[in-house]
């Protein structure tokens, strides 16, 4: 019989030391901060690139804004695939991502390619008008996700390189180094 106890007592502390072990491990760990995000319908632009596929997070687009990744975006009534590597100017609404630890998701309403038209450009101390061409675009952004690779070699810019997404047919993105 003094075996026995001796194995239960021994279970017991083990037990113990797993809860206390668990409770020093998970209970001493920052807790996530939930960014909050804005309400309601928003309009946003910027830069849109395909997002890799994930079975983590939501999103199959990016929106960069001065070459930095803003925003996942989805839409499931619009294919937005026709807008890659555009600027665009989306209306939609935000929505946490499944893990905080993702980008938000920016779900798109509306969708549309941005104009960069001339301005015209008054100048009262010459007395002259005159229209100046639309600015070009960063490089940041120009560049971010164009294509390159493939059997017409196309380079990407200086601070770039080819991100090769079909190894078979050598053809890839442009990324930021």
């Amino acid at each position: 019989m003094p075996s026995m106890s001796i194995r239960r007592n021994k279970l017991n502390r083990s037990i113990s030391l797993g809860v206390w072990l668990g409770i020093l491990l998970f209970g001493c760990s920052k807790p996530v901060d939930l960014v909050l995000l804005p309400q309601g319908t928003q309009e946003v632009s910027g830069y849109l690139i395909g997002a890799e596929l994930s079975l983590v997070r939501r999103g199959t687009h990016l929106l960069l804004q001065d070459g930095i990744e803003r925003y996942l975006v989805e839409s499931k009534v619009i294919a937005l695939r026709a807008f890659e590597g555009k600027e665009v100017r989306i209306r939609g609404f935000f929505e946490n991502n499944i893990d905080a630890a993702h980008l938000p998701v920016l779900v798109v309403e509306e969708i549309r390619e941005q104009e960069d038209g001339w301005k015209k450009v008054d100048s009262e101390t010459l007395g002259l008008t005159f229209d100046t061409p639309p600015m070009s675009q960063s490089s940041s952004s120009k560049y971010y996700g164009a294509p390159c690779g493939g059997t017409a070699g196309i380079l990407c810019p200086a601070r770039f390189y080819c991100e090769i997404l079909d190894a078979k047919e050598e053809i890839g993105r442009c990324a930021k180094i």
